[in-house]
């Protein structure tokens, strides 16, 4: 496996060379960089699934008060924008003429033989207008409102070709253009796999029917600018699409969305465009994604996100090769790795939270690297919500106080140091969940780091489960395990063996949740002056043991 200093290198000249068919710089793009330096996404769903001071245990209906409590408590100092993800880009969870609700729900009931049920379609049915009510409280907070549109996003879309009796909740979920267009899925309906569920973009009606949705918020409602959100999910062509062909598209429909963006502006007011892009560029030219291309069709921000999880392997320096002008933020979420603690999908993981120090130094190496500042994803989910929760706590209430620090690298340029890097979750450097290793196995990735204060010694831990211990919740391990022994090496240095490998979190916190338990930890000392700043190199040898563990967490922080 090569190292992502290694990828970037090879892959930078063929990002630079750009692609000819790239659309010239909007001639009204202002002067400057977008000015935002915190955006705030909102899923929306998370008002009704989350517990939180304005949704209890027996709230069943979405409101206005919801909306605007939601945007209120992210409103805070340095929060330069807020985007809010009404839906899944299928069916406009807002009024709607490109696909009227009131037909689209009489297609539902006829075609599945069940009523619409849900809060959502209660919502919606009752002349709700979450766009309108979110835009208006964010401008009251005298923030910026964005509009995040899911470029394929197929939750729950497997469901969407069967006919049981509790498919009313999905009324406004599966879309009249999804459901009798079979032929633009890249999968066979047969197939179960996500990868098959997404459209082909390869069809010119795919694409055009995401546009409308996005031309219609953009020309009924004052918001400040959208965001393409190339995540949900990895995947708009077929295996062996030619990868020019794949940017021509991408390119393409970035730069259509530009035009309109501009057509629609009110008063000469310059609206923004954001994409939200892999922070893996081993990625890209599958997903059609080309910085350069994109900037020059009229991107103004580059959204660096690692999905659900938080890492701190990002391409900032490359992102700000190809696109110099750009903004470029890179996306912090409330947790760093998962696991499944349930058999089955859904919202059943257990999650490493994320911390202040998290946040802070995932911060403050993007920074470093170039970023003009942060984004948030999926913040609010410290709350309780899914199943299983005694497995899956505590939970917590978000951190908000930590966000007015993170708006700039001067707010967290003395933030201790903290480095962490998730076998499932570490910017792309490998696929799968956590690492199987067998005894004689050696794993060797890089960690973005900034060198330690000069003169201290930093601890280096491991965390290794048993497959026993794999799917256990909170306070459990296998007290039998025999872990085996373990060696470590940085920077092609071995480490030497650190006795105690302090506590289960190197920092005091409120946040406990996800972090395992001490015995399943191996600690090693840093030499000062080891770690260097880039990226370091990390081998890890599972030297020998009875049974294969599984590797799931590398931290580093101060002696």
């Amino acid at each position: 496996m090569k190292p992502m200093l290694k990828f970037f290198t090879a892959l930078l000249p063929a990002l630079l060379a750009g692609v000819a068919f790239a659309a010239e710089s909007p001639t009204n793009r202002p002067q400057g960089k977008a000015p935002f330096r915190m955006l705030f996404s909102n899923d929306t769903t998370n008002i009704l699934s989350c517990l939180s001071p304005y949704h209890g245990p027996d709230d069943r209906a979405l409101t206005d008060a919801m909306i605007r409590a939601s945007v209120d408590e992210a409103a805070v100092p340095g929060m330069g924008a807020q985007l809010l993800q009404p839906g899944m880009s299928w069916v406009p969870w807002w009024p709607s003429k490109v696909v009227p609700l009131k037909s689209h729900l009489a297609w539902f009931e006829r075609h599945y033989g069940v009523a619409p049920s849900g809060a959502f379609t209660d919502y919606l049915r009752n002349g709700g207008d979450m766009v309108k009510v979110f835009t208006e409280q964010v401008h009251k907070n005298k923030e910026a409102a964005f509009i995040s549109f899911r470029l394929n996003d197929v939750h729950a879309l497997d469901q969407a070709f069967l006919k049981t009796p509790n498919h009313g909740r999905y009324a406004v979920s599966f879309a009249q253009f999804y459901v009798e267009n079979p032929q633009f899925r890249i999968g066979n309906i047969e197939e179960k796999s996500v990868a098959s569920r997404v459209q082909n973009w390869l069809h010119p009606e795919v694409r055009d029917y995401k546009f409308r949705i996005i031309e219609e918020v953009c020309q009924n409602y004052p918001v400040d600018g959208i965001e393409l959100d190339f995540m949900r999910w990895f995947g708009y062509f077929p295996r062996g699409t030619d990868a020019a062909q794949a940017k021509e598209i991408m390119a393409d429909f970035v730069a259509r969305v530009r035009k309109m963006l501009d057509a629609t502006s009110r008063e000469g007011k310059y609206r923004w465009l954001s994409v939200r892009i892999p922070a893996s560029p081993e990625q890209w030219p599958d997903l059609g994604i080309d910085p350069k291309a994109f900037y020059e069709a009229g991107a103004d921000i580059f959204n660096l996100s690692n999905s659900y999880c938080m890492t701190q392997q990002n391409p900032v320096a490359l992102v700000r090769s190809l696109a110099p002008a750009s903004t470029i933020v890179v996306e912090l979420t409330n947790t760093v790795a998962t696991w499944k603690v349930t058999a089955g999908g859904g919202d059943n993981a257990n999650l490493r939270r994320a911390t202040k120090q998290m946040l802070e130094n995932t911060a403050r190496l993007a920074y470093a690297r170039g970023a003009d500042g942060v984004s948030f994803f999926n913040f609010v989910y410290y709350r309780p919500f899914g199943s299983a929760r005694e497995k899956r706590g505590p939970f917590d209430e978000p951190p908000f106080d930590v966000l007015p620090s993170l708006a700039s690298a001067e707010g967290v340029k003395n933030a201790p140091p903290y480095y962490f890097y998730a076998t499932n979750a570490d910017g792309g450097q490998m696929k799968g969940r956590e690492l199987l290793m067998k005894s004689g196995d050696n794993h060797s990735f890089t960690m973005d780091m900034l060198p330690l204060p000069r003169g201290q010694a930093g601890r280096l831990r491991v965390q290794i489960v048993t497959e026993v211990e794999k799917p256990m919740g909170e306070g459990e391990f296998d007290e039998t395990a025999d872990r085996g022994q373990w060696r470590v090496r940085v920077n092609g240095r071995e480490l030497r063996p650190d006795p105690s490998a302090g506590e289960v979190y190197p920092f005091n916190t409120d946040i406990r949740a996800g972090f395992g338990e001490i015995e399943q930890y191996r600690a090693y000392v840093i030499p000062p002056d080891l770690v260097k700043d880039g990226l370091n190199q990390i081998d890890v040898w599972y030297a020998s043991g009875s049974q294969p563990m599984y590797l799931r967490f590398v931290d580093v922080a101060l002696k």
